[in-house]
């Protein structure tokens, strides 16, 4: 699918103070390395950001209002989330891309300090990790889930205690969303920050 915005093989991206509606996927990175991805707008994109093959991205004080899927990472990339407003069908997912193996160094998502608002799923954790086997454990603490219920929050997140055992015969594995500790109230200075 095409994109409102798609950037390929670019070395210290800036996407900043922007503002996408209404598109099917509204900002992807391919292989785009040291992106910035701040203080944007993602309001009603059925995927607001999408980080691809072997990117690596810091997405920090954005808002995403959106009935879809907040942020995709895949391929191979590393994402840290900070900051973020993030109201969505599935706030956060994770994914496998074919020939591209994630390992607990390459392809990892990192989140804390945002506010988490899912209609469905806080974070999807559908991508295998290969670490001899064992489960990859994926850094999600600090945040504000939209309760403050444990049970709430470990029933909106789908990871390797949902998944079905998996041949870890090849040194795969789903891996592990770490929430603990979380926060009892929102981030104050969560999304756009005003210049």
């Amino acid at each position: 699918y095409a994109s409102a915005h798609q950037s390929y093989n670019v070395q210290g991206y800036l996407a900043i103070n922007n503002i996408y509606i209404n598109n099917y996927l509204a900002l992807k990175h391919q292989t785009v390395t040291e992106a910035l991805v701040a203080n944007n707008a993602f309001l009603n994109n059925e995927f607001s950001f999408v980080n691809a093959y072997d990117s690596t991205a810091e997405f920090k004080f954005n808002y995403i209002s959106s009935n879809g899927v907040g942020v995709d990472n895949s391929g191979r990339s590393n994402l840290f989330l900070s900051s973020n407003q993030i109201t969505a069908r599935i706030c956060v997912r994770t994914s496998n891309t074919p020939h591209w193996l994630n390992t607990v160094h390459i392809g990892w998502t990192k989140a804390n300090m945002n506010n988490f608002i899912a209609h469905n799923s806080t974070v999807v954790s559908n991508a295998i990790y290969y670490d001899s086997g064992n489960p990859v454990i994926l850094d999600f603490k600090n945040n504000y889930w939209g309760t403050t219920s444990y049970e709430a929050i470990e029933s909106s997140i789908i990871d390797y205690h949902d998944h079905p055992p998996y041949d870890t015969s090849n040194g795969g594995n789903w891996a592990i969303v770490e929430y603990l500790p979380y926060r009892q109230s929102p981030v104050l200075n969560a999304g756009i920050q005003p210049h």
